[in-house]
């Protein structure tokens, strides 16, 4: 994002949102390196999930953190959602998530 990265609009939001109900902050992100996971969390995210992810990865979270999931979770964050296969180098391209389906409902 211009101007602004994951931490900063978290941050924001947070700020945003103080004393009215908590929207749900997910991280994707292609760092995946030991403690980022900690760090997103640290920063107010809810949760986070590295790229390349599956659609059944994307389906996890999404399922996790729905409408009805998001009202009755504590405020505690869940556990991560894990790549269970390496998309880029394993996966047959329609196994892989893309900008394009991503987008395509809106």
């Amino acid at each position: 994002m211009p101007g602004l990265d994951g931490f900063g609009a978290t941050a924001s939001l947070r700020e945003a949102e103080a004393g009215g109900p908590r929207r749900v902050i997910i991280a994707q992100t292609a760092m995946a390196m030991q403690g980022d996971r900690e760090q997103c969390l640290a920063a107010g995210m809810d949760d986070y999930i590295t790229k390349p992810f599956s659609r059944a990865d994307l389906h996890a979270l999404l399922t996790r953190w729905g409408s009805a999931a998001a009202a009755a979770r504590e405020s505690a964050p869940a556990a991560p959602v894990t790549a269970t296969s390496d998309c880029a180098a394993s996966a047959p391209t329609s196994a892989c998530a893309d900008r394009a389906e991503l987008t395509r409902g809106r």
